[in-house]
């Protein structure tokens, strides 16, 4: 494998798991500063950020989560009046997740920590270069739909 190939993947890597690594110790700490578990926020989070994807399959899939992971956040949630529960319209199997008052600060709080970080990784990254990323991201999305 050539150099520059080798390096852009090693690159590709590193910063993924570094993203990741800085992304959940944020979100952790404002997970706590709110009185929720990791789980239970990123789960709200999720909720909070995709009124459209209201399931736990949804957030399951979407975010790479197991189901425990989520089916366990989403009892929780539940229990603490944060999310309320209904049976899909036309699939039974399926119930439908949504947030509650009780739960909009603690949604709102965790958006802010979740934007505030980005704003500051994307801090002197210019318009036009997070427009190029954008494109770049799509098309990996595309690539991997191929996989």
């Amino acid at each position: 494998m050539d150099s520059n190939r080798s390096d852009r993947i090693n690159s590709m890597l590193r910063l993924q798991r570094r993203i990741a690594a800085v992304y959940d110790a944020h979100m952790a700490e404002a997970a706590a500063r709110t009185g929720l578990t990791k789980p239970e926020a990123d789960v709200l989070l999720f909720l909070a950020n995709n009124p459209s994807r209201s399931t736990a399959r949804d957030v399951a899939k979407y975010r790479g989560f197991s189901k425990t992971y989520v089916s366990r956040a989403v009892e929780r949630l539940a229990g603490r009046g944060f999310l309320r529960i209904e049976p899909h319209p036309t699939d039974g199997r399926i119930q439908l997740l949504h947030i509650t008052e009780a739960a909009a600060v603690p949604a709102r709080r965790l958006q802010y920590t979740q934007l505030d970080l980005f704003d500051h990784l994307f801090a002197d990254v210019s318009p036009e270069a997070c427009a190029i990323l954008d494109q770049i991201f799509q098309q990996l999305e595309e690539n991997l739909d191929w996989l």
